[in-house]
């Protein structure tokens, strides 16, 4: 009888062999488990033989879930030798390799995710009456060498995995090595039937390529890749109004779902610019990181007549920058423009109009450390229906108008923005092409 908390009495043999005067003892394996915190079960080797000493019983099995974490072998000690530690505690074997979303007796495949680890376990103190949660820290090691924790750096990539009955993991930082971005203070939650990381990291600000960001950022680690997709303020070192641009940002090495590509491109007007991410299957796929990052710059509504009611045209545009780097190979793509739409509107009760036209544009110029002049200067072809609801009948109309919007970004006059009506080609024009076509 070991009085430790949810332990019942054991059997076993003991079996002894020699002479009356010097007898030999050995202990059968025994059947012994218990269910602590969090609905992890300690179960013994029945294949080892116990360890009984005068201060000390040593029994070795596993700690394990059903249909959670993979077992890790782990001892339980019942241990009198010494008062500093704990009386009865389950220590994990350290130095082995959990694997976190692979079948626990495979060989694993590529871009698996395994934990090494450090040190872990439960244990009853002198002051407590229950076990207490297991836990676990280790290294990230995997076949994804941009993530990968092997080598001489000992705490690179390390989480301690709390287990709740589901399982919080949390760590002081990540990093990912082909381009050395370090990640700050990170809570996950590890996903039992898909045998993935998904989480978040609080991160302080840090250098993307040519900007620095920070925020809160998500982040998923499954048998298919990783990736981290965030979307904050940056501040991209541009002089003038883009000094700061709100920013949405994925990096990784993973096919990537639409969800998370409408969270990174919340603030991009040239949806095109994803082209980058698509594979020849027109799926999505991220292979180093990806920065769209976006600005408003003109939001101004024009007067329009047409006889049976006002109505108005709202222009909205922006400037936009977004960079693609794979990680291998090492490539960087590049494209900047200026984007928006004109839509029409109705301030009036009882009338309703329609009409939208996106703008296409171009921004040209130049940028030095000293000055900068950016312009760009876009037409659109605005048309639609108008419509006011007199209860007794609707009157009814169509439009078309021809808008011109301009945006001059200059350290000599600062912003210069219009929106007007007028015509004849938008100048000046730029025939470079990006990737996408645009």
């Amino acid at each position: 009888q070991i009085p430790a908390p949810r332990l019942v009495p054991i059997m076993t043999s003991l079996k002894f062999t020699g002479t009356p005067s010097s007898l030999n003892m050995v202990i059968e394996p025994m059947q012994m488990n218990f269910e602590g915190k969090g609905y992890v079960n300690f179960v013994s080797d029945n294949s080892v033989e116990p360890t009984i000493v005068k201060n000390q019983i040593t029994i070795k099995g596993q700690v394990e879930e059903q249909n959670g974490f993979n077992p890790i072998p782990a001892t339980f000690y019942a241990d009198g030798s010494d008062p500093s530690i704990a009386k009865y505690h389950v220590d994990l074997e350290k130095g082995f390799i959990l694997k976190l979303n692979s079948d626990p007796t495979g060989a694993g495949a590529d871009q698996s995710y395994n934990l090494k680890i450090d040190h872990g376990g439960e244990e009853v103190t002198k002051t407590d009456n229950d076990w207490s949660l297991l836990t676990y820290t280790g290294n990230l090691l995997t076949d994804d060498n941009t993530l990968n924790a092997k080598g001489d750096d000992k705490n690179k990539n390390m989480m301690t995995f709390t287990v709740h009955g589901d399982i919080s993991v949390d760590g002081d930082s990540m990093s990912v090595s082909n381009i050395q971005l370090p990640f700050g203070t990170m809570s996950m939650v590890y996903d039992f039937p898909n045998k993935m990381l998904r989480g978040t990291l609080q991160v302080n600000d840090q250098q993307l390529g040519p900007f620095t960001a920070g925020g809160t950022i998500e982040m998923q680690f499954a048998p298919s890749g990783w990736y981290f997709l965030g979307a904050c303020k940056i501040n991209t070192g541009m002089p003038g109004p883009f000094a700061s641009m709100n920013m949405g940002f994925l990096i990784g090495n993973s096919p990537v779902e639409q969800p998370a590509l409408d969270e990174v491109t919340q603030y991009s007007f040239d949806k095109t610019s994803l082209c980058w991410l698509k594979d020849g299957d027109n799926s999505s796929r991220i292979e180093g990181f990806f920065i769209t990052a976006g600005k408003n710059i003109l939001d101004k509504q024009l007067g329009v007549e047409l006889g049976i009611a006002d109505f108005y045209l709202e222009a909205k545009a922006g400037g936009e920058a977004s960079l693609y780097t794979k990680f291998s190979p090492f490539t960087i793509t590049l494209s900047a423009g200026l984007y928006g739409e004109v839509i029409a509107g109705a301030a009036a009760l009882n009338v309703s109009v329609n009409g939208t036209a996106s703008l296409d544009g171009s921004m040209t110029g130049s940028v030095s450390k000293d000055e900068y002049c950016i312009g760009g200067k876009i037409q659109a072809d605005v048309s639609g229906d108008i419509n006011v609801d007199l209860e007794v009948k609707t009157l009814s109309a169509s439009f078309s108008k021809h808008a011109i919007v301009k945006l001059i970004l200059s350290s000599q006059g600062g912003v210069s923005t219009s929106f007007d009506f007028g015509s004849g080609a938008a100048q000046p024009s730029c025939n470079s092409k990006s990737n996408c076509g645009n």
